[in-house]
């Protein structure tokens, strides 16, 4: 499937979440940026794939970003990836499950996005 079908599969799963679960990622994508503790300088680029400074951008508009179906596609790719990696790090990394609010419901979020983009898969 091309990666722009992809894209808008994801992003429609995420604009289609009831409030309260996009607040939770809102409010995991907060804190995985706050916490330095938690994810430390030398390995955050690694877990999140950007640095800590353009993660904290993309987190503070991921849902407009998410939205928007004018925005630049790369721009998208990168905000459903940090989005995507965040709740994986929740869901995983040593300690964050007791130090990131809402990491319980991580995977199930996760499912949910994954899950949009495997519907579009299936051979009937």
């Amino acid at each position: 499937m091309p990666q722009h079908k992809r894209i808008k599969k994801a992003c429609a799963a995420l604009v289609s979440m009831s409030a309260v679960d996009r607040e939770r990622i809102g409010e995991i994508l907060a804190a995985t940026v706050d916490d330095v503790t938690l994810y430390e300088e030398w390995e955050f680029s690694t877990l999140f794939g950007v640095e800590r400074p353009r993660f904290r951008e993309l987190a503070a508009s991921w849902y407009q970003l998410i939205v928007d179906d004018q925005a630049d596609l790369a721009l998208r790719v990168e905000t459903l990836e940090v989005v995507a990696n965040a709740l994986n790090n929740a869901c995983g990394y040593p300690g964050a499950h007791e130090r990131i609010p809402h990491a319980a419901h991580a995977d199930r979020i996760l499912v949910a996005i994954a899950g949009a983009d495997r519907d579009m898969n299936q051979v009937g």
